[in-house]
């Protein structure tokens, strides 16, 4: 059996309820935190090192796709990203929205290729969304 890829949860989803979702599914779940410490640290530093590490990252910063640097250190690598596109969610919702979605994030990371992309994680559903050239 294929293990599971590892996830990266971006700090704007926190170090406990979100990771929790994810390591309560089988998931080894690392967060910002866990890998860089306390220290403020730029997107484009996290996606590479996800890439390089052949992560999965979890976020709710829908902006990454569209910011210069962060847009051109996405669409460079073979990232998979699942985001929150509704950053006024609480906590628990955004935990809830994760683990609603569990099963079809499970069949995304085993049959969707063409990597990177990123996919919005909506109440029941997941969207794909374009990564634009930068």
């Amino acid at each position: 059996m294929v293990e599971p890829p590892s996830i990266l949860v971006d700090r704007s989803l926190g170090t406990n309820a979100v990771p929790a979702v994810f390591r309560n599914a089988g998931f080894h779940t690392l967060t910002i935190d866990d890998v860089f410490g306390p220290r403020p640290v730029p997107d484009t530093e996290w996606i590479e090192l996800a890439d390089d590490n052949g992560m999965v990252v979890v976020c709710k910063d829908n902006k990454i796709r569209t910011n210069p640097l962060e847009r051109q250190a996405l669409f460079n690598s073979s990232i998979r990203v699942f985001c929150l596109t509704n950053g006024h969610l609480g906590v628990a919702e955004q935990a809830e929205r994760f683990e609603q979605n569990m099963t079809r994030i499970r069949r995304r990371l085993r049959t969707q290729g063409g990597r990177p992309w990123v996919y919005a994680v909506h109440a029941t559903e997941l969207r794909r969304l374009h990564l634009y050239q930068p």
